[in-house]
């Protein structure tokens, strides 16, 4: 038997990439007084006002091949027994929308190859979708 995997990952962030336009609300205060009150305040409740929108973006791809081979020494005879190939490319991307709330967006295909045809067939898997999470504890 041998087995031999093959993975590469790549990943990227943006920070305070504005999605639909608009950024978060803003303070307005006509003197600088006023601005250094507001910051003291904000660092007195443990809160603070800032949030960076990120979007985080990943890949990865995998290569994977097993196999078992069955020899026969005295005829100088080998023939795969099982096994398969399978190829795996997933791609995702996080956008955070508040503080506590994240927008998923993710695409995943996977693909099987059997080695010997007539133990199963070539099975193609994919996935996709938008995943939306609320985060209570941040």
């Amino acid at each position: 038997t041998s087995s031999s995997d093959f993975v590469i990952g790549l990943g990227y962030k943006i920070t305070n990439f504005k999605l639909f336009g608009g950024g978060g609300s803003k303070s307005r205060s006509s003197k600088d007084g006023d601005s250094k009150s507001n910051s003291k305040n904000n660092s007195k409740s443990g809160r603070s006002s800032s949030f960076s929108s990120d979007l985080t973006l990943r890949a990865d791809f995998s290569l994977r091949n097993q196999s078992a081979l069955a020899r026969d020494i005295q005829q100088a005879f080998t023939q795969a027994t099982t096994g398969n190939r399978a190829m795996q490319i997933s791609v995702t991307a996080d956008y955070a929308l508040s503080r506590l709330l994240t927008l998923r967006l993710y695409y995943e295909r996977q693909q099987n190859t059997p080695l010997v045809s007539s133990s199963s067939y070539p099975v193609t898997n994919s996935d996709f979708g938008i995943t939306l999470k609320f985060s209570l504890t941040r």
